[in-house]
């Protein structure tokens, strides 16, 4: 799209040290091998942080400013703009932002990102045609136990963080209402306002890449970083012939993570995972949220007693996924017959 005078934007999102980075920096290899297939290609390039209220240049050492244009564009005024002429150039260029831009070490990552990373790479073709093409590598979401142990300055950072991400969902949600007149929030952090020109164009591409972590104690963070890129490429209404689930049984769906202590001693004797002898064995204060973060040797410890079984641990972990999976279903078939009459899913937002 670049290429062909067209604007794009990568944008990846998921929770700090679960890859986004890691996955961002093969895009980056990708992108500067592809821009110079064709000679004629001027290819020019913009690094920036967006840090808090901050937009710092990772190309020099200066402050930017993000200028609203008429025509509902932006301008990164005083960013540094770096041509070059080679796929090695961009390379070097792109690694050179990468090094100052802001890192700490935090409870989840040593390496955290404190930052919005955005590369913007310009590309005017033989026929003189403008193509932007955006990387956008977001800072990592965290909730509110990750930073509980934070020092007063990384607990700033992440209340900025996720505040900035709040905003861009605040944008997507305003956008996918329908409501006529509805004014979208687009000022209301910097990422939206760099983003703004991709929501808005008609023939723009945003492809979104989540990242999760493996981690059974990272499951509520999977799940919130699913959502999160559903609500961003508008997937939502789309889904009604492609979900087929069960029709919801009458009364309330419960979520394992919302078990009581007495709901969990039901699930497991229902499944034939627990004898009654065995339900003593469950600590009185234990609940569903505790209990599906724990990994199976965990799960073993807490409510097993014999080697043998391990399987029955292993068992027990994944019954509880594949009941949370049948819930998590359930609500979104219930979700998408609330939604019906919601404005059609703009077929140029992907994910990855």
């Amino acid at each position: 799209l670049a290429t062909n005078g067209k604007l794009a934007t990568v944008l990846s999102y998921g929770q700090t040290g679960s890859g986004k980075t890691y996955t961002m920096s093969g895009i980056e290899d990708s992108v500067c091998a592809d821009l110079f297939q064709d000679p004629q290609n001027q290819i020019s390039v913009q690094f920036v942080e967006l840090a808090g209220k901050l937009v710092n240049d990772l190309l020099q050492e200066s402050q930017v400013k993000i200028a609203d244009q008429p025509s509902g564009n932006v301008r990164l005024l005083n960013a540094k703009v770096v041509q070059v002429s080679s796929p090695e150039a961009l390379a070097k260029a792109i690694a050179r932002g990468k090094r100052r831009r802001s890192t700490e070490a935090t409870d989840k990552n040593g390496v955290s990102s404190r930052s919005h990373a955005v590369c913007q790479i310009s590309c005017v073709n033989a026929k003189k045609q403008l193509g932007i093409l955006n990387l956008i590598d977001l800072a990592g979401s965290e909730r509110r136990g990750d930073s509980l142990f934070h020092s007063g300055e990384r607990q700033k950072e992440s209340t900025e963080i996720n505040s900035s991400l709040y905003s861009l969902k605040e944008c997507i949600r305003a956008r996918m209402s329908g409501k006529p007149n509805n004014v979208i929030p687009y000022r209301s952090s910097n990422l939206t306002r760099i983003l703004r020109p991709t929501l808005e164009t008609s023939d723009a591409q945003l492809s979104v890449i989540a990242t999760v972590a493996p981690n059974a104690t990272d499951s509520e963070h999977t799940i919130e970083t699913l959502k999160t890129v559903c609500s961003l490429i508008g997937t939502l209404p789309c889904l009604e012939d492609e979900v087929e689930v069960p029709d919801a049984p009458v009364g309330r769906l419960l979520s394992p993570k919302q078990y009581s202590n007495d709901d969990i001693v039901s699930f497991m004797m229902e499944k034939k995972l627990l004898k009654e002898e065995e339900a003593k064995n469950i600590p009185d204060k234990m609940n569903g949220r505790q209990l599906m973060r724990m990994t199976i040797m965990q799960l073993k410890n807490a409510i097993y007693s014999q080697d043998a079984d391990q399987d029955r641990a292993e068992k027990l972990f994944r019954c509880l996924r594949r009941e949370s999976d049948r819930v998590g279903r359930l609500e979104l078939k219930q979700r998408i017959a609330s939604t019906k009459g919601s404005p059609p899913c703009a077929d140029r937002f992907f994910a990855c």
